[in-house]
């Protein structure tokens, strides 16, 4: 089975770096267990799309487009696991039911899903420990001559990303596209 980590440019180099794909959330609510999440689907996992602080203040959720621009390119790690040998790797199913999410949360999710077109059961996730990528292909989104979205692989050693883990544009750049960053720690790794 292939399961999926999306991700965007500006986070490659310190996974990479890591060596791993870091757990969400970083500090869990009491009794939450983290998990690095994954997907199934193939094309693109619509909630993995990333949300940006608009000048208003109001938090906007980034088209694809936007994230490909603003965050060095769209990529996903993908991983070729049996998860009935590997119990680290389990479904939204066992996710919302033994992993300590809130009704609440477990809401908010479904509902982000729906919103964005996504479907909650191809989402998986790896239990509790961040997830090595040593064997994972490194994948990037591009268009082919006739605008069709294709993954092509990426070899590690010849990656070049060309921010470390910021943004591609300057923080001027963005007010003038009417976004705001908070650049801490959270956008290091994910």
């Amino acid at each position: 089975m292939r399961l999926i980590h999306y991700t965007i440019g500006t986070k490659i180099e310190s996974i990479l770096q890591d060596g791993f794909i870091a757990t969400s959330p970083k500090k869990p609510a009491y009794g939450e267990i983290p998990l690095v999440w994954l997907s199934t689907n193939e094309e693109y996992e619509m909630t993995a799309r990333k949300v940006a602080r608009a000048s208003n203040g109001e938090d906007i959720l980034l088209s694809v487009a936007q994230m490909e621009e603003h965050g060095s390119g769209i990529y996903r790690f993908v991983f070729e696991v049996e998860p009935t040998e590997n119990k680290l790797f389990q479904d939204w199913q066992y996710i919302r039911n033994k992993c300590g999410v809130s009704s609440a949360l477990r809401r908010r999710l479904i509902e982000r899903a729906r919103n964005v077109g996504a479907d909650e059961n191809e989402w998986w996730g790896h239990i509790n420990k961040p997830l090595p990528v040593v064997d994972a292909k490194l994948e990037r989104r591009v268009e082919d001559d006739n605008g069709n979205v294709i993954w092509v692989p990426i070899e590690v050693d010849g990656l070049k990303v060309k921010t470390k883990g910021y943004p591609s544009m300057t923080v001027e750049e963005m007010a003038q596209h009417g976004f705001q960053m908070d650049l801490d720690s959270t956008w290091k790794n994910g």
